[in-house]
C-alpha cells in the first residue's frame, strides 16, 4: 500500500524533495527495515539482525526509542 501510495505521489507531485514525498518515504523504509527484522529472526540471521536493529535507531523519533534500543542491544548481544 505504501508503495504504491509513493508511486502516485511521485506521478503527481514529480519532485522527490517534497517534504511529503520524504516523510512518506521515510515510513517506507521504516516500515521496510522492521518487517526485514521480523523475517532475519524468524530465520535466525542474528547477525543481519542486529545490523538492521542498529539501522533503525536512526529513526528512533519515529518509532518507540526504548525498543528500539532495547532490540538493539537484545539482537547485538545474541549476535556476540
Amino acid at each position: 500500500m505504501l508503495q504504491k501510495l509513493i508511486k502516485s505521489l511521485e506521478e503527481t507531485v514529480g519532485d522527490r524533495r517534497n517534504p511529503v514525498f520524504a516523510e512518506f518515504m521515510k515510513f517506507l523504509t521504516i516500515t521496510h527495515l522492521l518487517l526485514l527484522k521480523e523475517e532475519t529472526q524468524r530465520l535466525g540471521l542474528d547477525q543481519i539482525t542486529a545490523k538492521i536493529c542498529v539501522s533503525l535507531l536512526r529513526y528512533c523519533k519515529d518509532i518507540r526509542a526504548d525498543k528500539a534500543f532495547y532490540d538493539a542491544g537484545e539482537a547485538c548481544r545474541k549476535a556476540g
